[in-house]
């Protein structure tokens, strides 16, 4: 999977795509049930990819101590929106998506990126997805998050 998102500023940003494809790996449950009850038997619908777009707020800036030794930067941010996903039975389903991403600074532009994701499919015979990821986030022209201080009042 992968995404962009472009910060209009350091609290809004808008996540251009955000996308992940699937290839579905066969549970052992799942080859029990195929060798029983006969091929092609499936207890559900398998996502094959999913493409969203959303709205990103990012409220929250924070210092973290490592291991007692290193002040590591980060910012919590949360996502609203829509998109597409894909699945092999049932096709082309609308979604709505809703996000909670954790950033912490491994370098001058450099993130690691913690993305709990929860999409809601908009038929009636798919359930609902949990997607959590771990990634690296590259920022392009934008401010170290080494930089960012929370404003004093």
């Amino acid at each position: 999977g992968g995404g962009y998102t472009h910060y209009f500023s350091d609290f809004f940003g808008w996540e251009v795509v955000q996308g992940a494809y699937a290839s579905p790996i066969p549970t052992g449950l799942e080859i029990d049930l195929n060798n029983r009850i006969g091929a092609g038997v499936s207890m559900h619908d398998i996502l094959n990819y999913y493409v969203t777009t959303n709205l990103v707020f990012t409220p929250f800036y924070s210092k973290n101590l490592v291991f007692d030794k290193s002040v590591v930067n980060g910012d919590y941010s949360f996502a609203l929106g829509g998109g597409i996903a894909n699945f092999l039975v049932a096709g082309p389903v609308s979604t709505i998506d809703f996000a909670f991403i954790f950033r912490y600074s491994l370098g001058t532009f450099t993130a690691l990126k913690f993305d709990v994701r929860e999409c809601v499919y908009l038929s009636g015979i798919t359930k609902s997805n949990l997607n959590v990821s771990v990634g690296l986030a590259v920022n392009f022209g934008a401010k170290d998050l080494k930089d960012i201080k929370p404003t004093e009042d």
